[in-house]
């Protein structure tokens, strides 16, 4: 599992040079079904999808809310459980 500083360099480094609004983040409990979700449902390019392991629930909202911040597309938070390991995605 990953600090959220780790995840944002992470996330930066992926990132850098590009258009920050082409990118969408978000944080779940479940990551092959929310992939599944935007590969199948939404029928989303989920080609570049990269995720991390959070630390803790906080640490992957905060990394969450710092990108959105920036100007990468999400939604703040969701519904998730500090219970279970939580993932930050990025595609």
């Amino acid at each position: 599992m990953a600090a959220k500083h780790a995840i944002i360099a992470a996330i930066d480094k992926k990132i850098a040079g590009t258009t920050l609004s082409t990118w969408r983040i978000g944080l779940t409990n479940d990551l092959l079904g929310q992939k599944t979700h935007f590969l199948e449902a939404e029928r989303r390019n989920v080609i570049y999808w990269s995720s991390w392991p959070a630390a803790t629930l906080a640490d992957a909202q905060a990394v969450e809310t710092h990108f959105v911040d920036k100007g990468v597309k999400g939604a703040r938070y969701g519904h998730l459980s500090g219970f279970r390991p939580v993932f930050v995605y990025l595609f």
